[in-house]
């Protein structure tokens, strides 16, 4: 058990086992993983970190990404046992004009970071470009007095000074603007408008005019009334959130491929806004020379309803999409086609979506240079009302899905927590709002353990619990108060509180499990660029009369169709 001085309002670990970070109302706190004792504190007055994201950068070094309760951005490098501000990226000169950051993520290895900002009821997306690879060199010079600081004017010398390599500005990306109806006479005049016939799928240089929008709503809203009806509780959300991720070079746009060194850095960003019905990808290697003038995507991918939530796996082979009325989508973004779209019950609105990707062995090759043999991706899947799904897509009718728990339960049993947990596969951590945490397993549906804390302490916030997943040490950590009692009352200190470990090294349960995992693990292949393009050309040929079938038996529906709406003019 780890005891905190202060509640923690976010907790979570260093890939590689060593660390433990807790945001606390008062800074940041540095843990030891294996002997859970303090290792260092960066603190500010007032400062309440509620968010942090951590990324390994190599060679001892970690990015840390934190929020707090005021909106502010700030970026920490963590290395030789101390922090570093590096910097406050929305700092403003005059309070007044402060914006807020919403959301705040580093790409896998820290080359990038996005930061969600909102102000003067605008929402923006800014792109910046980390100096990770001279930052150990800086913090190297930093004296070790300085260095054992843990006040928040722990600086490092050169930042001081005003010497240091900051992050560099890439693009600020803003929400899409609103389809609206259109002047051009012509599609050729919308074309040429539409910025050199660079950019096309957004909708935005359409020939729709105002008056058939308007007609096109008032038919649409009287053959689908009943529908519409039962999806009204599905408001407009007034406050633009967006979601990214950061791609690795693919096999269709393999830019970013030319030497080795380049393989394992983002050369593209994918932004989803919500309410939106488009995928925006963004190339980071040719950024925009204005950094005033909003970039344009150089791919648009058009769905067919507003997006809820997406995710994209740690091979970065495959991206979900989940819609808000229920559907899932999963791209294979090597082939740039989607493998499988679900349709779920009525009333599943997605609101989360992770892939299981504990099933496959990355421990032996990087994300970059490996391929799935064969491709059944497995997701978990969490709607707004409770239901949890477990979903294995595979392309055509191999798509099987699986409901672990129903849905539309009271308030207060309902999940709010559903996550793999990596050194377990197939298993996943539920947290429910009445404080039960429990183990599921995945592809039964059936209920493992129950994770029950010690008798004198309770589930901190139910509702929202504050918990971190340490992979490396096998172990579950969860923060809980101490009941107040009049037998403990004197020892309780106030507003501390614990983080509880479950440790699951050497246990009957894991060792039956990694059986399981030696079986269940997806093969992988070590392979190039070329080899990628050869298995992408042999799966072509394989398919390609299968495809064949397609074209004809859709071509054949439309024959049926044209000739039934013949037959009703007719009539």
């Amino acid at each position: 058990m780890l005891e905190l001085r202060e509640r923690a309002n976010c907790v979570t670990t260093s890939q590689d086992g060593r660390y433990i970070f807790a945001g606390l109302p008062s800074g940041i706190a540095a843990f030891s993983a294996s002997t859970y004792s303090l290792v260092c504190t960066w603190e500010a007055k007032n400062v309440v970190i509620t968010s942090i994201f951590i990324t390994h950068s190599g060679k001892q070094l970690y990015l840390l990404a934190t929020i707090d309760d005021m909106g502010l951005a700030r970026l920490f490098s963590f290395s030789q046992d101390c922090f570093f501000l590096a910097k406050i990226l929305n700092e403003p000169e005059d309070v007044s004009k402060r914006n807020n950051c919403t959301k705040f993520e580093l790409s896998n290895g820290g080359d990038f970071a996005g930061v969600f900002l909102e102000g003067s009821g605008e929402s923006w997306l800014e792109i910046y470009r980390l100096p990770k690879d001279s930052w150990p060199q800086e913090l190297d010079q930093v004296p070790m007095t300085t260095q054992r600081q843990t006040s928040a004017t722990a600086q490092p010398s050169g930042t001081s000074e005003g010497k240091s390599i900051l992050p560099v500005l890439v693009m600020k990306i803003k929400p899409p603007k609103p389809i609206s109806g259109s002047a051009f006479r012509s599609p050729a005049e919308a074309l040429q408008k539409s910025d050199e016939g660079i950019i096309i799928g957004s909708g935005q240089n359409n020939i729709i005019s105002t008056h058939q929008w308007q007609q096109q709503r008032v038919l649409f809203e009287h053959l689908f009334r009943k529908k519409l009806q039962m999806s009204s509780r599905v408001k407009e959300v007034k406050s633009r959130q967006a979601m990214c991720h950061f791609l690795l070079p693919g096999r269709i746009l393999p830019t970013g491929l030319e030497s080795a060194s380049h393989a394992a850095v983002p050369s593209a960003v994918c932004v989803c806004w919500n309410g939106c019905h488009n995928l925006l990808r963004y190339s980071l290697l040719k950024p925009a020379k204005d950094k005033d003038i909003e970039p344009k995507p150089d791919v648009v991918w058009p769905c067919a309803a507003s997006i809820a939530c997406s995710c994209v796996s740690l091979c970065n082979s495959f991206l979900a999409v989940g819609f808000v009325d229920g559907t899932l989508t999963v791209w294979d973004r090597y082939l740039g086609l989607p493998l499988s779209v679900t349709t779920l019950p009525e009333d599943s609105e997605i609101t989360n979506i992770q892939f299981l990707d504990s099933l496959v062995d990355y421990q032996k090759f990087k994300p970059v240079n490996i391929t799935w043999k064969n491709a059944k991706p497995q997701l978990l899947v969490l709607c707004r009302n409770g239901a949890l799904y477990h979903i294995t897509a595979k392309g055509g009718n191999g798509t099987f899905t699986v409901r672990l728990t129903e849905g539309s339960k009271p308030a207060e049993s309902m999940i709010c927590i559903a996550t793999p947990v990596p050194f377990l596969p197939g298993l996943v951590l539920l947290v429910s709002r009445n404080g039960t945490v429990s183990l599921l397993d995945s592809t039964e549906g059936v209920e493992v353990c129950c994770l029950d804390l010690p008798s004198a302490y309770t589930l901190s916030s139910p509702w929202d619990p504050i918990f971190a997943i340490d992979t490396e040490h096998q172990s579950i950590l969860l923060q809980a108060d101490r009941n107040m009692c009049a037998e403990n009352a004197a020892d309780v200190k106030p507003n501390s509180s614990s983080l509880v470990v479950f440790s699951f090294t050497s246990t009957p349960l894991l060792e039956e499990i990694q059986q399981r995992k030696e079986k269940a693990t997806i093969p992988l292949e070590l392979v190039s660029l070329e080899r990628r393009s050869e298995l992408y050309f042999q799966a072509r040929l394989q398919s390609h009369n299968a495809r064949n079938k397609q074209m004809n038996d859709c071509w054949q529906n439309l024959r049926r169709h044209a000739a039934m709406v013949r037959q009703q003019k007719v009539q």
